[in-house]
């Protein structure tokens, strides 16, 4: 974890402000919501390095994890998640929030807030009325076929990596990926 911190630290240096014509950082996280060092990872480095430099920033979350899909995919509940069903739930909130937001800002606020309880029951609800967000909308595709659809992207997304993930989080900064954390 402490390789982690240094090249958060090292990246917080070199990207100080948005200087004119400098690209965005693109920062993908593959993670899985009950992988506490997935929650140690978001809670103590990335949302402290985001709320620091986040405006050149643009962030991809990547809820998936090491869960296991039966394919092809054929719309239904056909995963199987590390951290057992809550971590699928989790996982399916998450990709909701994310796909239905559109919004990488608004959607690394809400997981940023979801990471500090993970395991309330009204955490959902709470973050939503925190930014803003209809929870209903997230509710409605968590407990459907879509969410099911974007968990499915969400591990297409994950499947495409090259290497392929084995530690979660995996980060991903400008196409240079790096394992973070859990690996069983």
């Amino acid at each position: 974890m402490e390789t982690w911190k240094t090249y958060l630290g090292v990246l917080a240096v070199l990207l100080q402000g948005p200087a004119e014509g400098v690209q965005r950082t693109q920062v993908s996280i593959y993670y899985s919501t009950l992988c506490t060092d997935s929650i140690t990872f978001f809670s103590k480095q990335l949302w402290p390095t985001y709320t620091k430099i986040g405006s050149i920033m643009d962030v991809e979350l990547v809820p998936f994890g090491k869960t296991k899909q039966k394919l092809p995919f054929d719309g239904t509940n056909s995963f199987e998640c590390q951290f057992g069903p809550a971590d699928c739930y989790g996982n399916i909130v998450q990709s909701c929030a994310v796909s239905l937001l559109n919004n990488s800002d608004l959607s690394v606020k809400f997981v940023a807030c979801y990471f500090n309880d993970p395991y309330s029951p009204n955490r959902v609800l709470q973050c939503s009325q925190r930014f803003g967000i209809n929870y209903n909308s997230i509710h409605q595709c968590a407990t459907s076929k879509t969410g099911f659809q974007y968990f499915h992207q969400m591990g297409e997304k994950t499947r495409r990596l090259s290497p392929s993930l084995y530690f979660i989080p995996w980060v991903v900064i400008n196409g240079g990926q790096m394992p973070a954390g859990c690996q069983t």
